[in-house]
């Protein structure tokens, strides 16, 4: 029996060290094949094995306890991390995403919901020439001015690059009107960084719940309806949503999808009208212009497709594609002869506008001191600081710059000062002539080449010539013609045998 007693005594052992007894040791136990006295000793090894188990297990649940709460403690900061901006220390996308409904939750029957999409303009832009160190400063400051402006309890996230979100509860529908130009008034004073004074406009889409949704995920796209048609506008705007604009959001998809198409197939031409020298009869430029040739709408001025709004997201695509196109007409042209045209101004002001015209210069090889890019009047209003970077960008490498139709007044006056203009265009109106004189008589002290726009009959041409325009067009003059009609119009006026198109004795008269 001593393979027993060894048995025994290392079950003891184990039993003490907190450890189950064997089944084999509890099978001799029930045999008889121990005396009593190990009977006993083998009872007292059971019972202290039991208390050395419990104290195991008791040492091992807290281990696991505290192990589970360490798991957790850091779960909840990789939660956290990955909710987290590392940029603002804002939310992130999926943390706004995830605290939205939370807002959302049992809104009180005089309660609404407000969500804004906002969106940074210009910040690419930012990003390129000052560099990300500026970009995110910009962002770190952007966050700050929310959080200072947005009523307590908001939810604020950035959910990209250069998208925000905002959320919060009022009891009131109309509260929001008041709230988003809180949020657009903050985001619209320039920030200073590192001695650069950066513009901060920005667009805002608005919607409410249960106003505008019934659910979370209708009052994000209805928000972001809201911003998309806040993007089209010239300046940065707030718009708030409404049912209207999904009907026209489905017509300009479908137009944009049709000017797709129509670039792809070359129904979409470009046209160039003659400006002419009043004081010779030469033609001196040509306007371009895009005419759309549609089989079921006919023929259609581009520019007015894309003035509507219609055209959405093409107008940047249209513009890159008809500087281009006109470029390379222009490039066979006597160098004396400019190409003029006019860009929208969702255009002008998008980010990197400056280098699509130069990349179109670049792709033709048109000489730039040619290029004439008309600037509306009415893009000087307001913050102007994005047409001036356009301007001040490619007047660096030469292009010219037109004033179209500038206000009549003294402010007028001191912001075209600060362009490189060099001519004035006049539109002429009929029985417009005190309006005409007007205009030229505040673009001649600035020493601005005057051209009489739209002129349509001798009236017209009498009034401009005596108001001191020196250039003209307008169907009076001639229609549009094509590229190749422009060029053989060009190459009749160097053979002196053959009269001038447009009467030269009859306008220099």
């Amino acid at each position: 029996m001593a393979w027993l007693g060894d048995h025994f005594h290392t079950q003891w052992r184990l039993a003490v060290a907190g450890f189950a007894i064997s089944p084999a040791f509890i099978v001799m136990l029930c045999m008889g094949g121990m005396s009593r006295i190990g009977l006993i000793l083998a009872c007292a090894a059971i019972v202290a094995g039991n208390i050395g188990l419990g104290r195991a297990l008791g040492r091992n649940t807290a281990e696991r306890l505290a192990s589970a709460k360490a798991h957790l403690d850091d779960a909840e900061v990789i939660l956290k991390k990955a909710q987290t901006d590392p940029v603002t220390g804002l939310f992130n996308r999926s943390g706004g995403d995830a605290c939205l409904p939370l807002l959302a939750e049992d809104l009180a029957a005089d309660e609404h919901l407000i969500l804004m999409s906002i969106d940074l303009r210009r910040f690419r832009e930012t990003n390129n020439l000052l560099g990300y160190a500026v970009g995110d400063e910009v962002l770190r400051k952007v966050s700050l001015r929310l959080q200072e402006a947005a009523p307590p309890g908001a939810l604020i996230a950035r959910i990209s690059g250069d998208r925000f979100l905002l959320a919060c509860r009022h009891a009131a529908p109309e509260s929001a009107t008041g709230i988003a130009s809180l949020i657009n008034q903050a985001m619209a004073v320039p920030l200073h960084i590192d001695g650069h004074r950066i513009p901060n406009g920005a667009a805002i889409g608005v919607a409410t719940m249960p106003g505008d949704a019934q659910c979370i995920e209708q009052l994000q796209n209805a928000a972001d309806l809201a911003l998309y048609h806040a993007r089209a506008a010239m300046h940065g705007e707030m718009r708030f949503h409404h049912p209207g604009m999904i009907r026209s959001l489905d017509h300009q998809k479908r137009t944009e999808s049709e000017l797709r198409d129509a670039i792809l197939k070359n129904d979409i031409s470009v046209t160039f009208q003659p400006v002419a020298d009043l004081r010779t009869g030469k033609i001196c430029a040509f306007e371009a212009q895009a005419i759309w040739l549609d089989p079921v709408r006919g023929e259609m001025a581009l520019d007015q497709i894309l003035t509507s709004g219609e055209a959405g997201g093409q107008v940047i695509t249209l513009g890159n594609w008809l500087t281009t196109q006109a470029a390379t007409a222009a490039k066979d042209w006597p160098s004396d002869v400019s190409l003029s045209v006019k860009l929208l101004p969702s255009h002008i002001m998008a980010s990197g506008a400056a280098l699509g015209v130069l990349a179109a210069l670049n792709a033709t090889g048109l000489d730039p001191v040619r290029l004439e890019i008309q600037i509306g009047g009415n893009m000087l209003r307001g913050d102007d600081t994005a047409v001036r970077e356009f301007v001040d960008h490619l007047d660096k490498h030469g292009v010219c710059f037109a004033i179209d139709d500038p206000e009549i007044s003294h402010a007028s006056i001191q912001q075209i000062l600060r362009y490189p203009f060099c001519s004035m265009r006049i539109r002429s109106e009929p029985r417009g002539d005190v309006a005409v004189r007007a205009m030229a008589s505040l673009g001649q002290p600035l020493g601005l080449t005057l051209l009489a726009s739209d002129l349509a009959c001798a009236a017209q041409l009498r009034t401009a010539r005596s108001a001191g325009c020196t250039m003209g067009q307008g169907r009076y003059i001639s229609q549009e013609v094509s590229a190749e009609i422009a060029l053989q119009l060009l190459k009749r006026e160097k053979d002196p045998s053959v009269e001038d198109l447009f009467g030269a004795r009859q306008l220099a008269s």
